[in-house]
Formats: C-alpha cells, sequence, structure tokens
C-alpha cells in the first residue's frame, strides 16, 4: 500500500495504535487462513473467538441468524443508458 501512495505523492503517517478495534471472527473451511491472514495485516483489526462479538463474520455456510442481525439497505437507484453513455462519452474526451 504504501508503494502506491508513493508513487502517487501521497505521504501517509501510519498509526500506531487504534482507540478501537474492530472485531473479526473467521469460521474453519472457505479458505479461512488467507482471510486471517489478510485482515491480521490491518492494524484495526482483531481476531476473536466469538462470532457474536465480531463486526465481521467469514464462515463457510451461511448463519441465518448471522443476516437477520443485518441492516437493511435501500436499492440505488437506477442508472438510465443515456446517463450511462454520458458518463462514456465524457471519459474519451478526458483521456484525449
Amino acid at each position: 500500500m504504501w508503494q502506491v501512495a508513493y508513487s502517487n505523492g501521497v505521504i501517509v503517517e501510519p498509526v500506531e495504535e487504534y482507540e478501537t478495534k474492530i472485531k473479526f471472527y473467521v469460521g474453519p473451511g472457505n479458505n479461512s487462513n488467507l482471510i486471517k491472514g489478510i485482515m491480521k495485516r490491518r492494524p484495526w483489526y482483531v481476531l476473536t473467538d466469538k462470532s457474536q462479538d465480531a463486526s465481521f463474520v467469514w464462515t463457510q455456510i451461511k448463519v441465518m441468524s448471522y443476516f437477520g442481525l443485518q441492516v437493511k439497505r435501500q436499492r440505488l437507484p437506477h442508472i438510465n443508458e443515456e446517463e450511462i453513455q454520458e458518463y462514456q462519452t465524457q471519459s474519451k474526451e478526458a483521456k484525449n
């Protein structure tokens, strides 16, 4: 990540300690070792043994009780075809 910031001329001072850490739980299977490794690299996350305490849960099977706890979101407004074409035209013009 520092390479991307450096190449773009952005200086990011790392935060040594975060006031609050976000708990995550990773169940067995489903690339659990990969997910644990990735999450441990983020200093604001901490691994927990209890899925009930976690804000991020990665499991091999669907646990319907977790889905019931999630906040319902509204659907995003539909983008019509004209807006897509206008965006593509602006993008092409910006490249030239």
